[in-house]
C-alpha cells in the first residue's frame, strides 16, 4: 500500500510529513509478499493489475440510469468457467505427454488440489467440460510489451523477455457447474499450475490481466477440503486506482470462475477506497461460498475487525468502462444512500464497518522517526552484504514524486514507496517498484527505477527462512497511526 509524504520543509526529506493510509499494516504485508492487499492482488495496494493508461482514463459508456436492488439476489450463472494460457518452449511432443488427461490425473496430488482431488479428477477426464489445445504463441495476442513490466511484475527481467520468445501456447479450457464446491475453478488452478510446472512454462491469465511463473500459479489453487472455503483470494485480482475526478474505483476481475458477476465500488474517497479492499475480497468471499441474496452483508469480523457494526450492500448494473472484464459487472452502494454523493456514503459505511472513519493519517516526522530514518541509511552498508551474500530479498523505501496534472485536488507531493532492489552503488539503489502507486502515476510496480540512498527512509530484507529484518521506521508509523 502506498505511504505519501506532505512536503513542509524543502531541504530535509527526513523531516517531511508522510501521509499514509490507515491501512498500512496491510502495505507491510504485501511487501513481504507480493500479493495483493490481505492476500490478494491489488492493482495496487497491492497488488496486482495491468492497467493501461487508456483503460483508467476512458470514459463510462453512456447508459440509463441503473435501477437499484435492495432485495431479492444477484443473478448467478449456473455453470463456471475460465482458462489459462501457458507459455512453454517444449516440444509439440513433450507437450503432448503431459497434457494426455491420464497423465495429468496420475500428476495431480494434494500439492495442486487438497482433498478434493478425486472430483478435480473426474472434471478433468469429462472432454465436455475441460479442453486443452496447443498452438502457437505467435498467434495469441499477448500484452504490449511496454506493459511486461506491470502484468509480468513477479518475472525475473529473464522471464520478462521470455515471455514473447517462447513458441508454444497451451491453452486450458474449464467449466463446469456452479455448486459451493467450485470444482472447475479448483480444477483450473490445479491444472494450470501442475501444467506450468511439468512444462517449465509462465501462465498467461488474461481474465486477471497478469503473467506469473507456476509458483505464483500453485499459490492460487484451492486446497480446503469439499464443503468447505473454496475462496482463495489470489484467485482473483482487485484494480483499485483513482478517477479523474479524484475519487476511487475499485473492480474485481476473475469471478466468472466461480460462477459470479464481479463487482464495482467508485466515488469514495482513496483513503475509503483502500478500505474498501477488503470489503468487496469479504463479498467474494461470501458470494463464492453461496450467499447472494441481497441486500450483501459485510460484518467486521468479514474484513479483520473486532468493532464497529456491519454494513448492508444494496446492487446494481454498473456503468461500464472501457477495458472492464467481459463477465457481468455489479456495483456495490451502501444501503439507504440514495441522498447525498457517493463519497459521503462510503465514508459512512467505512466508519459504520471499521470502526474508526476513512482518512489519509499525516504523521510528523518527530525526533524519534528521524533517528529511524538516520539508523535505516547507517545500517545499509552492512545490510547490503548481507543482501550480496544472499541472505534475502531486499526492500528500499523513500519517495517518488507526484506530477502537477495528478494534484488537483491539492493532494500530496510526493509518495512513499518500495523498491526491491537489485543492485546498489555509493550514490543510489536500482531495482523494480514493488508497490502500485496510487498518486505516482510516472511509474508502475514492477518498473525498473532507482532511489538516491539520501533519500532512503527505511530497508526491509526479507530473510530466505522467511523472517524479516529491519521496517522500523514503518513500523514506528504504524504505531503512531494506531494510537
Amino acid at each position: 500500500m502506498a505511504k505519501k509524504k506532505n512536503t513542509n520543509e524543502r531541504d530535509d526529506q527526513a523531516k517531511r510529513g508522510i501521509a499514509a493510509l490507515a491501512v498500512l499494516v496491510i502495505a507491510l504485508a504485501a511487501l513481504v509478499w507480493w500479493s495483493a492487499t490481505s492476500g490478494k492482488d491489488v492493482a495496487s495496494a497491492t497488488d496486482g493489475g495491468s492497467d493501461t493508461e487508456e483503460e483508467l482514463d476512458a470514459a463510462p459508456a453512456a447508459s440509463a440510469k441503473p435501477e437499484r436492488r435492495a432485495t431479492g439476489s444477484l443473478d448467478r450463472s449456473s455453470e463456471a468457467a475460465g482458462d489459462l494460457t501457458i507459455l512453454t518452449d517444449k516440444s509439440d511432443e513433450a507437450i503432448a505427454a503431459v497434457t494426455a488427461p491420464d497423465a495429468l490425473a496420475k500428476a495431480l496430488d494434494v500439492p495442486y488440489c487438497g482433498g478434493a482431488c478425486d472430483a478435480v479428477k473426474k472434471l478433468l477426464r469429462d472432454k465436455d467440460k475441460v479442453e486443452i489445445e496447443t498452438s502457437k504463441t505467435e498467434e495469441l495476442i499477448l500484452p504490449p510489451k511496454e506493459t511486461i513490466d506491470t502484468v509480468g511484475s513477479g518475472l525475473t527481467p529473464v522471464e520478462r523477455e521470455s515471455v514473447y520468445t517462447r513458441k508454444n501456447a497451451v491453452v486450458l479450457r474449464v467449466r463446469g457447474p456452479m455448486t459451493r464446491d467450485q470444482i472447475p475453478a479448483r480444477t483450473l488452478f490445479a491444472v494450470g499450475a501442475l501444467l506450468a510446472a511439468q512444462l517449465d512454462g509462465l501462465v498467461y491469465d488474461e481474465t486477471t490481466r497478469r503473467i506469473e511463473t507456476a509458483a505464483e500459479t500453485k499459490l492460487r489453487t484451492i486446497r480446503t477440503p469439499l464443503g468447505g472455503s473454496a475462496f482463495v483470494p489470489r484467485a482473483i485480482v482487485i484494480q483499485f486506482y483513482r478517477q479523474p475526478d479524484g475519487t476511487a474505483r475499485l473492480l474485481t476481475l476473475g469471478m466468472a470462475r466461480f460462477g459470479a458477476p464481479d463487482f464495482v465500488i467508485r466515488g469514495a474517497t482513496m483513503a475509503a477506497g483502500a478500505m474498501l479492499v477488503d470489503v468487496l475480497d469479504a463479498v467474494a468471499a461470501s458470494v463464492v461460498a453461496g450467499k447472494d441474496a441481497l441486500p450483501l452483508v459485510v460484518a467486521p469480523r468479514d474484513v479483520h475487525r473486532t468493532g464497529g457494526a456491519p454494513i448492508e450492500l444494496e446492487a446494481m448494473d454498473a456503468e461500464r468502462t472501457q477495458g472492464d472484464a467481459d463477465n457481468e459487472i455489479v456495483e456495490l452502494v451502501p444501503s439507504g444512500s440514495d441522498a447525498g454523493s457517493p463519497r459521503d456514503a462510503w465514508d459512512v459505511a467505512v466508519e459504520k464497518l471499521f470502526g474508526e472513519p476513512a482518512r489519509s493519517v499525516e504523521t510528523k516526522f518527530g525526533k524519534d522517526l528521524e533517528t529511524a530514518a538516520a539508523d535505516a541509511r547507517k545500517e545499509l552498508p552492512a545490510v547490503l552484504k548481507r543482501f550480496a551474500a544472499g541472505e534475502g530479498e531486499l526492500f528500499v523505501w523513500g519517495p517518488f514524486p507526484i506530477p502537477d496534472e495528478e494534484r488537483a485536488d491539492g493532494g500530496p507531493e510526493e509518495e512513499w514507496l518500495w523498491v526491491k532492489v537489485a543492485s546498489c552503488d555509493e550514490r543510489a539503489c536500482t531495482g523494480t517498484l514493488s508497490n502500485r502507486p496510487m498518486y505516482a502515476s510516472n511509474i508502475a510496480s514492477g518498473k525498473t527505477t532507482s532511489m538516491a540512498r539520501a533519500k532512503i527512509a527505511d530497508w526491509m530484507l526479507r530473510l530466505s527462512d522467511g523472517g524479516v529484518a529491519g521496517g522500523k521506521t514503518t513500523a514506528r508509523i504504524e504505531k503512531d497511526q494506531q494510537r
